[in-house]
């Protein structure tokens, strides 16, 4: 396998992010998708340990991507443990034994299944579960609305429920494009001060709520108690603080109080948010209009 790709995000997706995030809409955005993230996170911590943490929902991703990618001619093809492996070692993402852990977590949890060929019963592959596709779909709504908001005309929402084909080939596409090196939470990288922590972009999100008056950053000084943030997600009020710790010693935020009483969202870290959502939504929407326009190719939906 070929080493990591260079870093190379097309124009059209940053231009479409930047159009995102002037648009009068953005704000409500954002509150849309975070509420909706934060509906499916909440409250359910063997969730939040499979998918809250980059690395890890990377590799759900990559599951997906090789699972719907599968050509039922060539038995080498598809989701294995293997390939996993190899894949999160080139990317860096993770170790093959922190693959393993997560895959035997994956099907503890019902989220995968792993199936023997028969005609060859070397190969095992790993398949998504209903109960997986049960969150991935939600998932997809939640940046689906958003982006209808910024872009009516991208409304994709209706086809995701009536086309059963849709999202197969919409993992087949950001799949394909990340592993070519469009992976667009690297043109942020400072995002994975949260991304790469258990549930802290769920912490963030919660604290982009926190405005008691609605306002979209929070203006000013909000209370983010740290222990009853952490409760929903199965982390810990110590696992809060370390990570709010380290964003005021970047200078994304300021705190005034312990505890969470007294947190000032500072303007580095509203632009590193919104840059980072308006490409993520950016990136989301070119592979919905590649699968959507495959749904024409196929003579409509199914």
């Amino acid at each position: 396998m070929s080493g990591l790709p260079p870093l190379i995000i097309r124009d059209s997706i940053i231009e479409e992010a930047a159009r995102f995030r002037r648009h009068p809409a953005f704000a409500q955005a954002v509150r849309v998708n975070a509420e909706q993230l934060l509906s499916i996170a909440e409250g359910h911590p063997l969730l939040n340990k499979l998918v809250t943490e980059e690395a890890r929902w990377l590799v759900g991703g990559l599951i997906l991507f090789f699972h719907f990618g599968r050509d039922p001619g060539d038995p080498a093809s598809g989701a294995t443990l293997a390939k996993l492996q190899a894949h999160a070692s080139m990317l860096k993402l993770a170790s093959p034994g922190r693959v393993s852990a997560l895959v035997a977590l994956m099907r503890l949890g019902g989220h995968v299944v792993q199936k023997t060929l028969p005609a060859d019963r070397r190969i095992k592959h790993l398949e998504p579960t209903e109960k997986m596709m049960g969150y991935v779909k939600p998932w997809f709504a939640a940046h689906l609305e958003p982006i209808r908001l910024l872009d009516p005309a991208s409304d994709f929402r209706d086809l995701m429920q009536r086309d059963s084909g849709f999202l197969g080939r919409f993992y087949r596409d950001v799949g394909e494009r990340f592993l070519a090196g469009e992976r667009v939470l690297d043109a942020t990288p400072d995002i994975r001060l949260f991304m790469g922590r258990d549930a802290g972009y769920m912490i963030l999100l919660r604290i982009w709520l926190a405005d008691p008056d609605g306002a979209i950053p929070p203006r000013g000084r909000v209370c983010v108690p740290y222990e009853e943030v952490a409760r929903p997600f199965g982390v810990s009020r110590a696992h809060v603080r370390k990570m709010m710790d380290a964003a005021a010693a970047r200078g994304f935020v300021k705190l005034h109080t312990e505890a969470g009483r007294g947190i000032e969202v500072l303007d580095p870290l509203v632009e590193l948010f919104n840059e980072s959502l308006s490409l993520q939504l950016a990136n989301i929407v070119h592979s919905a209009r590649v699968a959507a326009h495959g749904a024409l190719a196929n003579g409509g939906t199914k």
